[in-house]
């Protein structure tokens, strides 16, 4: 999966949860968020940037895996920080969210240089005050966090789930299965809710794209893929059907033929050509939603693919994509 896809998930997710965990840290208020673009010869982005009651800033990264210079990175983020808002009042966390020990450092002690930020391990942290609010993202933080008792929070999480209409339950049912993967035990026994239907996932939603278009950077491949595609099945289309129009009407030999002739074989090569660009879309958003989780495909894999022309069968390989942990998992769905 790309790592910028899965970061900007679970920053969405959690993002709420994760406030009112660092008002509890701080003791400060939270008053609005800010815009996270930092100046810099290649533009950088935190991923959140809050200013409390009191004026100071406070500056949040979410890591999923441990990064060997992250305390440098996090200076770096500080003198941006305070380049733009003309502030040193500022307070850094990183709340590492990865299932392997954190090894991250925190501090910088140098000649001539001393630096700290806070560096939070999520496993660390007992969130039960949070999770009491009830809302599916705070439970969703409370997977992560330090808590006993998962199968209570799995029952929960089942719940709410089933008080959702179908397109929001589907698509909190995609950005838990993600953030899972910080957790595999968890997210295999989710997935088993779901295979046992304890959590209801609509057929009718399961097989549609809109599943995963409006995923970072996914959902941008798959819209202009399905458009490049659906563009050239028209001019195809177009083609054949001016030929097949052409054609018959000049065989009855009369304008009357010519007119019917080029309006049955428009219609038809229309027809014809946007089913070969809707088939050609699909075909192209699998490869794209492949490529962007695990590189470039195989001309064998890429092949097989292309092959295929049931638009039945292409949606559901389009899903079985997205939730794929590994290629060799989605080859045995091929």
């Amino acid at each position: 999966m790309s790592k910028q896809i899965f970061d900007i998930t679970v920053r969405d997710v959690l993002k709420d949860p994760i406030l009112k965990l660092i008002e509890r840290l701080v003791g400060k208020k939270i008053v609005r968020s800010l815009d996270i673009s930092l100046p810099s010869i290649k533009e950088r982005k935190v991923d959140i940037l809050l200013e409390a009651e009191d004026r100071s800033l406070i500056h949040i990264e979410l890591q999923s895996t441990n990064h060997k210079y992250m305390h440098y990175r996090m200076l770096e983020y500080r003198l941006e920080i305070t380049r733009k808002f003309k502030t040193n009042n500022i307070i850094q966390f990183v709340i590492y969210l990865g299932e392997k020990k954190c090894t991250m450092k925190s501090e910088i002690s140098e000649k001539d240089l001393i630096y700290r930020y806070n560096l939070i391990d999520i496993k660390q942290i007992p969130c039960q005050d949070i999770i009491k609010e009830d809302d599916i993202d705070s439970i969703v933080l409370g997977f992560l966090c330090n808590l006993k008792n998962k199968e209570k929070l799995l029952e929960k999480l089942k719940i709410k789930l089933s008080t959702l209409d179908d397109v929001k339950r589907a698509d909190w049912i995609r950005g838990i299965l993600l953030i899972l993967g910080l957790r595999p035990k968890l997210k295999k026994e989710f997935q088993r809710l779901i295979d046992r239907e304890e959590i209801k996932m609509p057929i009718t939603i399961r097989i549609r794209r809109d599943l995963i278009e409006d995923l970072p950077v996914i959902g941008d491949l798959l819209r202009e893929a399905e458009r490049e595609a659906i563009e050239k099945g028209v001019e195809k289309g177009l083609k054949k059907g001016l030929k097949k129009g052409l054609k018959e009407g000049l065989q009855k030999g009369m304008q009357k033929g010519i007119k019917e002739g080029l309006q049955k074989g428009l219609q038809e090569g229309l027809q014809k050509g946007l089913q070969e660009g809707i088939v050609k879309a699909k075909q192209e958003d699998i490869i794209k939603v492949l490529e962007a989780k695990f590189g470039k495909l195989s001309k064998t894999v890429n092949s097989k693919i292309k092959k295929i022309n049931d638009l039945n069968k292409l949606e559901a390989l389009l899903l079985e994509a997205v939730k794929s942990e590994s290629l060799e998992e989605f080859k045995t769905k091929l």
